[in-house]
């Protein structure tokens, strides 16, 4: 029933057509972040943390802080700036985890004594969440978790400034961000002002793929609705259906002694006759 209602509502509004076709696809957005491997993204989080709760609760982070944190956590980690072996990377993976820790654990104490807003700060859900997607828990010592042992990539957060941002694959592009959703119609740009960003589909005709004479070869009079091919001939004739898509036909005379035949156009009719080149058109702001 919901579904009935919501497919009658969009025909009301001309989205869809009765036994009608529509392409919907996705485009990605690249979210405003920077691009973090995972040792910065614990220490980002973990350092975006301490800064928001230094900015409300400043006397409660001193009574709580560990003398190592300051310095630890006062600049953001770069790659020029980290470990560069492996072991030195394992060891800081595994101190950020047991900061993050302690200060959850002092979070949770601070809540049963009357500080509970402090865990609902945003900063503090995301460190939350990161730790759990990151790390083993309590009261097994902080490592990484292996790659099985996380949760799917599209569900991680990719930075504690975005927690909407996720990485994304689509075939061969991969990005942080998101995935936005559209419904492509022919009428999108006229009647509902959908900019269209990008080259449009490639001619998959042999002509494009081999360097023969596509459409962009023939000059094209919509007035008069007549085309001129490459050699100079005229189609013979325009028609044009309901959905005002046209069919260009010249003479087969024309195309048989044609001298660009070859790279114009191939195959026989029906009745064993040399083609005669066509030409589908969409309407011309579309074309």
């Amino acid at each position: 029933m919901l579904f009935d209602k919501m497919i009658g509502t969009i025909q009301e509004r001309g989205l869809i057509k009765a036994r009608g076709k529509q392409r919907t696809d996705s485009t990605h957005v690249l979210a405003a972040i920077r691009d973090l491997n995972r040792y910065e993204l614990v220490h980002e989080t973990l350092r975006n943390a301490l800064e928001s709760l230094v900015t409300v609760a400043p006397a409660w982070v001193r009574t709580i802080a560990q003398p190592e944190w300051p310095e630890r956590y006062s600049r953001h980690l770069f790659n020029f700036n980290s470990p560069k072996t492996d072991k030195e990377r394992d060891k800081l993976a595994r101190i950020i985890g047991s900061d993050g820790f302690a200060l959850l654990a002092s979070i949770d104490e601070a809540t049963k004594n009357g500080l509970g807003w402090l865990d609902n700060i945003p900063a503090v859900v995301i460190l939350r969440e990161v730790w759990q997607q990151q790390y083993t828990q309590p009261p097994e010592p902080p490592r990484f978790l292996e790659q099985n042992e996380q949760v799917p990539g599209a569900e991680r957060i990719a930075s504690p400034h975005d927690k909407d941002a996720r990485f994304s694959t689509k075939r061969s592009t991969e990005w942080t961000g998101y995935k936005v959703h559209f419904s492509e119609t022919v009428t999108s740009q006229n009647n509902y002002k959908v900019r269209v960003v990008g080259p449009p589909m490639e001619d998959k005709s042999w002509q494009a793929r081999e360097s023969g004479f596509d459409k962009s070869y023939f000059k094209i009079d919509w007035v008069a609705k007549v085309d001129t091919c490459p050699n100079g001939m005229k189609t013979k004739s325009w028609r044009t259906d309901t959905t005002d898509t046209s069919l260009a036909v010249f003479k087969p005379s024309d195309c048989h002694k044609c001298r660009y035949r070859e790279i114009c156009v191939r195959g026989l009719t029906p009745a064993g006759q040399p083609m005669a080149r066509h030409l589908t058109l969409k309407p011309q702001a579309e074309h």
